[in-house]
């Protein structure tokens, strides 16, 4: 396989939850997909009856929440078929992937015929969370073996980055490697290695985690209440904590995954630790309280959409209650290594806890590196990238200190990790150190020794280019960096959400200026959870209180400016998305050059939601892209209307391909599928602009349909409003949308400047500003993150 191919056609054996999203994901990368399934039993000789169960795949995949489409429509990417018709299909298929019931003789007994069909050049991969590799392959020829190895995806495996890839002792070297270019360029994987022991890497560790967090909850006596908050953001981890999670996994799932390591694992303290508690998980699972798919599991959607929550002690529901716990209301507040340094040291239960369970899951970490993989970094970020961890149990050891932490284990009675002794005694005092600005690690196998992290350019890390040096400039909000080759970038790094202000649009311009200067293009981009949710709304709502219309007209006009100087730069600018692009965010990618999405992109301008219009450019952008799409001679009011409804229905994309369809991205912007390769292909494109003879965007006139158009806007609104689908401040907010994208102060459709509306942009929004209804939605929306329709 070529791990720089971006078509190929791939074959899924096995149509249930995984098989089908990852058809799905497939599909969302540009593959074709070709799934199939059993026959059911009693089925016809019809194409339809024999692949139903494929069929029903699909159709589930296209219904799952998260959707595992980027696009409904890519379903036509995949081929339906059945095991027994179609199993011929592997015999041209770049790879084959069995994701068949997790049974070994089930999966031995297929890839003996899948080895007699296949091309001696396809690659064959299992999806497995835990069995033997090598023993599915027992049966097959010398050569299948050699391109046969696991490959376990993580659900849902569009939205879950980690793939590990397991080798078998035949398995050639050179096919694992292609493989994960493969997998890292087209599928948007973050690839691990892990050896082929139960569990691999991230199930090992993060069931033992989910296991160990449940059993001292109910040792401690906490609530499940204060674990989730104990075990969520507070250390790193995801929002779900450990009970949420187990309820979104399924406690039959997770029971199953569990059964299955502490079936062939050895027993060790360890697994006593495992099995110590009284298995709640087993009798929710036996009354059919199986999470969130059956409507219940240690937390209980009630009728009146209430939330229940399971008292562990009389495993009876009751009233969910907010955790609360005092002793972490100002540590909470802290950046994560000195929350971490806090909690562990706390003298109350909610420390004890964190302690406890924190302490032995780096301990087991320790104890089992050697056994599950090569080096250290692929453990920290098997569970980083499988679990969403923001660090990894040895990155834990150095935040904690090593040498403080095993002494504080050892004065308890309980043994230090051998690799943890070795470490010490080997001179060196952390897992992870930098070094002549690299990161170095300890070797797995021998600790005095260190190990230089690879190079892995189109993995850019803005912080290790920071701690290396190349900031140019920066203030609290916004920083601009050296990516090299001329190339700079411009990260935001406000909180929360990387929302823009002053600062940030100081830095925009000085970046902007001294690129031009003294560079060849510009990125903006940063890594954070989102891009940019918009402009700080809480500094309109105080301009507003004060009655400052002034002040309201300038902050929009600073806006304006800034991203129009983009627009109009003499170096090419190219805006790298990912996660949340709203609003203003949304506002400054309209204005770069060109635009590398990440295809996790939720990219769309809600304004409308908060009563106001975009005022930072985006109405007129979206006008102007609208006029000039139209051709000679034709109605522009079409065109004119997409572009309306897509400001004016808050229509948010859920993903770069859907942005595309609504107008937030051009067909020409670039998409790329994994959230740490963007800001590398982001400086490919801006550099491949720069040496091709960039011109800059110069001031555009359009033809504004005036007074004639907005009577247009003005009579379906009044219709939607006496339907009862928009309120009468609906219609005034739809209104003053209108008049700027119509420029309807002009008696008659006539050219205009960009400038002319943009001026009459700033003015729509500050009258909207004015009035009492959107103060009254834009103060709700701050209090309660929530839009107010009134």
């Amino acid at each position: 396989m070529d791990g720089r191919s971006v078509k190929g056609h791939g074959v899924i054996l096995g149509a249930g939850v995984m098989g089908a999203q990852i058809a799905a994901h497939l599909a969302n990368a540009g593959w074709r997909a070709t799934l199939l399934d059993i026959v059911p039993e009693g089925a016809g000789s019809s194409a339809k009856e024999r692949n139903d169960f494929a069929a029903k795949g699909v159709d589930k995949a296209l219904k799952a929440r998260p959707a595992a489409f980027y696009v409904p429509e890519y379903k036509d990417r995949i081929a339906l078929g059945n095991l027994e018709d179609d199993l011929k299909a592997v015999k041209g298929a770049d790879w084959v992937l069995e994701v068949v019931i997790e049974k070994p003789d089930v999966k031995r007994k297929i890839h003996a015929a899948i080895d007699k069909l296949a091309g001696p050049e396809t690659v064959v991969t299992t999806n497995t969370s835990g069995l033997s590799i090598s023993e599915m392959s027992a049966d097959c020829s010398e050569s299948y073996r050699k391109r046969f190895f696991g490959s376990h995806f993580f659900n849902p495996p569009r939205y879950l980055p980690l793939l590990e890839l397991i080798p078998t002792p035949e398995t050639d070297p050179e096919q694992i490697l292609a493989f994960k270019q493969f997998a890292e360029a087209v599928l948007g994987k973050r690839v691990v290695l892990a050896k082929d022991t139960p569990g691999f890497i991230a199930n090992r560790l993060g069931v033992f985690s989910m296991q160990h967090a449940i059993n001292t909850t109910i040792k401690l006596g906490l609530t499940i209440e204060e674990a989730d908050f104990l075990t969520g953001p507070l250390i790193g981890h995801p929002k779900s904590g450990t009970f949420r999670l187990s309820d979104l996994v399924g406690l039959d799932v997770g029971l199953l995954v569990g059964n299955n390591l502490l079936q062939r694992l050895p027993q060790n303290r360890w697994t006593e630790i495992l099995t110590s508690g009284p298995n709640i998980q087993q009798q929710l699972v036996e009354r059919g309280a199986l999470g969130e798919k059956s409507g219940a599991g240690y937390y209980r959607k009630e009728a009146d959409r209430s939330i229940s929550s399971l008292d562990l002690n009389t495993l009876e529901y009751r009233p969910q209650v907010k955790a609360r716990i005092a002793s972490v209301s100002d540590i909470r507040k802290l950046p994560l290594q000195e929350r971490l340094r806090a909690l562990v040291n706390l003298e109350d239960n909610a420390g004890k806890y964190t302690w406890e369970t924190m302490r032995d899951t780096i301990c087991y970490a320790a104890d089992i590196a050697e056994e599950i993989a090569d080096d250290i970094p692929s453990i920290d970020n098997g569970i980083k990238w499988g679990y969403a961890w923001e660090v990894g149990p040895f990155q834990i050891w150095d935040i904690l200190g090593v040498k403080e932490t095993a002494a504080r284990i050892e004065k308890e009675g309980l043994p230090v990790p051998p690799l943890v002794e070795s470490l010490l005694k080997g001179g060196h005092s952390s897992f992870y150190h930098r070094a002549e600005a690299k990161t170095v690690y300890a070797d797995l196998h021998n600790p005095s020794k260190t190990v230089a992290a690879p190079e892995a350019p189109e993995f850019m890390v803005l912080a290790d280019l920071k701690d290396a040096g190349k900031t140019i400039k920066e203030n609290k909000d916004a920083s601009l960096i050296d990516l090299g080759d001329g190339v700079r970038l411009l990260e935001f790094h406000t909180e929360p959400m990387n929302i823009l202000g002053p600062g940030v649009i100081q830095m925009m311009e000085w970046g902007r200026e001294d690129t031009e200067k003294n560079g060849v293009a510009m990125v903006i981009g940063n890594q954070g959870e989102h891009f940019s949710a918009g402009f700080n709304v809480g500094l309109i709502l105080m301009s507003i209180q004060n009655e400052d219309w002034d002040e309201v007209a300038a902050g929009v006009a600073m806006l304006q400016k800034a991203v129009t100087n983009l627009k109009r730069s003499k170096i090419p600018v190219v805006c790298a998305t990912h996660g949340y692009t709203l609003g203003g965010g949304c506002e400054t990618m309209l204005h770069c050059a060109a635009v590398q999405a990440c295809a996790e992109s939720y990219i769309g301008l809600p304004e409308v939601g908060i009563g106001v219009i975009p005022a930072g450019g985006g109405t007129t952008e979206m006008t102007l892209r609208a006029m000039k799409s139209v051709a000679k001679n034709a109605d522009p009011f079409p065109a004119l209307m997409q572009a309306f409804e897509a400001i004016g229905m808050v229509k948010i994309a859920t993903s770069a391909p859907e942005a595309v369809k609504i107008g937030w991205l051009r067909s020409s912007d670039g998409i790329t599928l994994g959230k740490d390769r963007v800001i590398y292909e982001a400086k490919q494109r801006a550099l491949a602009m720069a040496h091709a003879s960039y011109h800059p965007a110069q001031p555009e006139s359009i033809m504004a349909l005036g007074q004639d158009g907005l009577a247009k806007f003005d009579a379906g609104l009044y219709i939607m409003m006496k339907g009862g689908y928009i309120s009468e401040h609906d219609r005034v907010i739809g209104h003053e949308l209108a008049s700027v994208m119509c420029a309807g102060n002009l008696v008659h459709p006539q050219i205009v400047t960009e400038d002319y509306l943009l001026q009459i942009e700033r003015e729509a929004f500050v009258r909207l500003c004015a009035t009492p209804k959107t103060y009254a939605r834009i103060k709700h929306f701050i209090e309660t993150n929530k839009p107010l329709r009134n």
